[in-house]
């Protein structure tokens, strides 16, 4: 028997989430959602698991990491980014989709996506704020526990993350 509860404690009724977030730019993509992830937990805006065995929220983002498996189940995840930990490789979105190998995973686009999109392979914010009128942009992403990534740049500098996705039931 399992009980949704909030991080603050409400108990809720949910289905699955979107989030979408965009971070400063930390060198690469991996360092960059390492200091998302550490950005979400402590902000509690999570959900996680009770179980019978009185599974309780992590006291630190360090113990969060160290016990995810319980956090992030197909049954439920967290219906937060959390729910994304490991940066794949962008050419592996599409076989990945096709082999139901997505869980867990933060896909990069790829160049070829960015151009199709945006219509540059260095997107910049105002482009990234577009994105809600652009139809090609709602065929990026398709699989919940899964998510999209694209570097947004200022002039010729890296500065940006954002971060897309969906989890949890």
């Amino acid at each position: 028997m399992f009980e949704w509860i909030s991080h603050q404690g409400k108990g809720i009724d949910v289905g699955g989430t979107g989030w979408e977030h965009v971070v400063r730019y930390a060198g690469s993509v991996e360092e960059s959602l390492d200091k998302l992830h550490r950005e979400v937990f402590a902000s509690g805006r999570f959900q996680y698991w009770v179980d019978e065995d009185g599974l309780e929220v992590p006291a630190s983002y360090e113990d969060f990491v160290s016990r995810r498996i319980s956090y992030n189940e197909p049954e439920g995840g967290t219906h937060s980014v959390l729910d994304v930990y490991k940066v794949a490789a962008a050419a592996d979105y599409e076989d990945d989709l096709r082999a139901e190998r997505y869980y867990d995973k933060l896909y990069p686009l790829s160049d070829q996506e960015a151009i199709r999109v945006f219509g540059t392979g260095r997107p910049t914010l105002d482009d990234w704020e577009r994105r809600k009128d652009i139809a090609e942009f709602g065929r990026l992403h398709q699989a919940r526990f899964s998510g999209r990534c694209v570097v947004l740049f200022d002039g010729d500098a890296a500065a940006l993350l954002a971060v897309w996705g969906s989890s949890g039931y």
